[in-house]
């Protein structure tokens, strides 16, 4: 019986490996938030930095359409 208790104690490192990568991304996403998520002014295309609970709005001209720009990361979809 001993073969049996060496494949669940892999499990749970595993397992164990799962959850702390989980935490790190997550404390990354807290961190990014933290410093605000940058969008592009509507009007004069400025860079504007919210944080949430932040009123959107344009800190240059006050304009009240912000985008959020494009990933600089690669993405692939794959079309059926």
């Amino acid at each position: 019986h001993s073969w049996l208790s060496g494949g669940s104690c892999a499990r749970s490192m595993d397992r164990d490996q799962a959850e702390e990568r989980q935490r790190e991304a997550r404390a990354q996403i807290a961190a990014r938030l933290a410093q605000g998520i940058e969008y592009e002014c509507g009007d004069c295309a400025r860079t504007v930095r919210l944080r949430p609970g932040d009123q959107v709005i344009c800190h240059e001209c006050g304009y009240r359409i912000l985008y959020k720009p494009r990933t600089k990361r690669p993405q692939q979809y794959e079309a059926r």
